[in-house]
């Protein structure tokens, strides 16, 4: 794909099949882990809907990086973006799965609204931590490249 001056050749390895196997094992370690708590066999429909979701987020990955290759820097495409665009990608999809698995009906049989946020003491804990990671990850996603 070319896009002005700036070229990205999409090997194997950027190709995405490694998001979709991960996000089909993701998903389908939570869809039986939360077996008791979802409706069969809608919740099977979890696993290809994240995989399809997972496929759509490397097509905007790939798409978002000929962009800022070609319109703000090479390096940064080539660097923290590439790898870096692609672990969030895998993150929102696996976490938009589970909430969408736990809020809507078709997919859940819980009757009582989940605890929120602030009633959630898992939550506290982790919190910190993962926006500690997050604001990592999504700072790395603009160091330029030191291959020359």
């Amino acid at each position: 794909m070319t896009l002005r001056d700036f070229t990205v050749i999409v090997g194997p390895s950027c190709s995405g099949y490694q998001g979709f196997g991960a996000i089909a094992i993701v998903s389908a370690i939570y869809v039986w882990a939360a077996r008791t708590q979802l409706r069969f066999p809608a919740a099977l429909l979890l696993i290809p809907l994240a995989m399809l979701a997972s496929w759509l987020g490397n097509v905007l990955r790939i798409a978002a990086l000929l962009e800022i290759g070609a319109r703000l820097s090479p390096g940064i495409a080539q660097g923290g973006f590439h790898a870096g665009a692609g672990w969030l990608f895998l993150i929102f999809v696996a976490a938009i799965t589970v909430i969408i698995a736990q809020r809507w009906r078709f997919f859940s049989i819980a009757t009582q609204p989940h605890s929120t946020l602030r009633e959630s003491m898992v939550a506290a804990f982790l919190t910190p931590f993962l926006t500690w990671h997050l604001v990592g990850m999504l700072s790395k996603l603009f160091l330029p490249s030191t291959e020359v």
